[in-house]
């Protein structure tokens, strides 16, 4: 009896391990207390094996139990242990007396006992089992007086991929009642397990400054994120602002860029973003940004070439190009050009304005119409202008 209660001591000890991570306990009995849920709540006691669930034999015979499984389990393991109390007979004099699992109301295994019984496992579909003796051929319980033995053993019951809901069956096929033979149940442990949530991190960037008067969009804040070890994408994840210490500096959540508004104040300021995936709303990771606003120094670099070295002689028109190169870090608007000219007709009005080089971010600088001013030069950006001068008889005494 010492070694029973050494492996029933072992049994209980199992129940309180704390779940690793991804595991739910949803069930656990060691029906020492009031006890519900089962087709057939009925107990019995004895000193040396406590209480359990039971005794089941010729009538009742069985008992039923339904387990929710929570959403995403991969796997739900139903372990417990078996009591086989007296003379289960294992042959066609006596009876093939056997014990019966039922998932979901199909037949897992149905096992005979010899006495002793070693250990057993297989797999029936979507369903792996074992069970391992815990005592030798021992005296369990209620001393019989008579030469049966009883033996206990621990069963693990692992159900892939489970529905939302598994119903189990336990089933004891006896042809005698309990003063011949019996079976009972201790100790139930039900575990749902569930895989790890997909890594999911999020990184922040170095993004290049601001300037601070025409404001600008940075690159994504994804561009360093990662989803499962790969490049995170709106297609796995939902991106949220938590939080910026400028109004001026938001995130768009459908692109991925922080855009500062023309005008905000030249310093660093943080925004924090979330990140979660979409099939799981709480896998969710954070990081911040800095965005750093630059002082703004605009400058316009112009230079003016004639179409053809001179001498000119009267009558003949000189073509003018003006170049303007945005070389500073500001947006500059509206630019139109007077050219002080020291010819005796009235001077070049330059026009015919184009964009001949986009050095910056494609499209920065635009312009509506041909009206002889520029409407937007983005930094790093170059546009002409075309302007025209006849030379008079004047020019050609006086120059």
């Amino acid at each position: 009896m010492e070694r029973l209660l050494k492996y029933l001591l072992l049994s209980l000890m199992l129940f309180v391990v704390p779940a690793a991570y991804g595991q739910t306990v949803i069930y656990q009995d060691d029906f020492e207390g009031t006890v519900a849920g089962w087709s057939i709540n009925n107990t019995d006691f004895d000193p040396d094996v406590t209480t359990f669930l039971g005794r089941f034999d010729d009538a009742p015979s069985q008992t039923s139990r339904s387990f929710s499984v929570p959403a995403g389990s991969t796997q739900l393991i139903i372990e417990f242990d078996l009591y086989r109390f007296d003379s289960w007979d294992n042959n066609a004099q006596f009876g093939m007396d056997r014990f019966q699992v039922d998932i979901d109301g199909g037949q897992i295994f149905s096992l005979p006992f010899p006495n002793p019984q070693a250990s057993r496992s297989g797999t029936n579909g979507n369903v792996d089992w074992s069970h391992s003796p815990l005592t030798p051929r021992v005296e369990l319980a209620f001393n019989s007086g008579q030469f049966w033995f009883d033996q206990l053993h621990r069963f693990e019951i692992i159900i892939n991929n489970p529905g939302p809901t598994v119903d189990l069956t336990l089933r004891t096929f006896l042809n005698q009642g309990g003063n011949d033979e019996s079976g009972g149940f201790d100790n139930f442990l039900v575990t749902a397990i569930a895989p790890p949530p997909t890594e999911i991190t999020a990184n922040p960037e170095n993004f290049p400054p601001i300037e601070s008067t025409s404001g600008g969009t940075t690159a994504s804040v994804l561009t360093s994120d990662t989803f499962d070890n790969q490049p995170a994408t709106l297609s796995d994840i939902t991106l949220t602002q938590v939080s910026s210490t400028s109004p001026n500096i938001s995130l768009d959540s459908a692109t991925g860029f922080i855009t500062a508004a023309p005008g905000t104040p030249a310093g660093d300021y943080d925004l924090e973003y979330e990140i979660c995936e979409i099939s799981e709303p709480t896998n969710c990771d954070t990081t911040t940004e800095t965005i750093t606003i630059a002082p703004s120094s605009p400058s316009l670099a112009m230079t003016k070439v004639a179409g053809a070295p001179g001498p000119y002689k009267a009558g003949e028109t000189i073509t003018y190009t003006y170049t303007i190169t945005n070389d500073g870090d500001t947006i500059i608007r509206d630019i139109a050009i007077n050219d002080t000219h020291n010819g005796s007709d009235p001077a070049p009005s330059p026009a015919n304005e184009t964009l001949s080089a986009d050095n910056g971010t494609t499209g920065d600088s635009t312009d509506a119409a041909l009206d002889g001013s520029w409407d937007i030069l983005a930094p790093g950006d170059v546009i002409t202008f075309i302007g025209t001068y006849t030379v008079t008889q004047a020019d050609v005494d006086t120059l």
